[in-house]
């Protein structure tokens, strides 16, 4: 299990490595991993992410999103919110159990309705992550896509602005 986890790790990296320019990741930093059976949902706060022992690549990658959104510098995170502003058409937020079917989301998790592939990529943090703004799913949502070619070709296909937004922000250095 511990082996494994490790091994998902390296292997996270090593995307991260080939998608983020230099300049990006010299300013974001590794992220301490945290591993942990009590870990029901994954997290990421700070330069730490927390993970479970069951956890998969696409969990690192979309927790490593929140890392390069909160410390990427201001052009990720305005980005991301100008992607998710632009979707949203206007409309109010509402609850994501709502939006979903998913009771598991609790009555405070909102997201906004409207252009997105599924309604977590919409969700609204309360929380900031710094220089006035808040947290967003589309670089983390998006980012996990990138664990492969084929998967990074189905979100180009499914979401084409989006996919290149992402790859403008993390290719040139944020």
């Amino acid at each position: 299990e511990r082996q494994r986890v490790s091994e998902l790790i390296e292997r996270a990296w090593a995307i991260i490595c080939a998608v983020v320019s230099p300049a990006l990741l010299e300013r974001i930093g590794a992220a301490e991993i945290h591993v942990s059976r009590s870990t029901v949902r994954a997290s990421q706060r700070g330069r730490e992410i927390y993970i479970g022992p069951n956890t998969t690549l696409e969990t690192i990658l979309h927790e490593y999103g929140h890392h390069i959104e909160t410390h990427g510098g201001l052009r990720v995170p305005a980005s991301a919110l100008a992607a998710r502003t632009t979707r949203a058409f206007g409309m109010p937020k509402a609850p994501l159990r709502e939006l979903t079917g998913n009771r598991a989301y609790g009555e405070q998790e909102l997201a906004y309705p409207g252009g997105f592939i599924s309604p977590y990529w919409s969700k609204s943090y309360a929380r900031p992550i710094g220089l006035g703004l808040r947290a967003t799913e589309q670089i983390s949502m998006a980012f996990a896509y990138c664990i492969s070619v084929q998967r990074a070709r189905e979100l180009f296909f499914a979401d084409g602005d989006l996919f290149l937004r992402l790859m403008d922000v993390l290719g040139d250095g944020g």
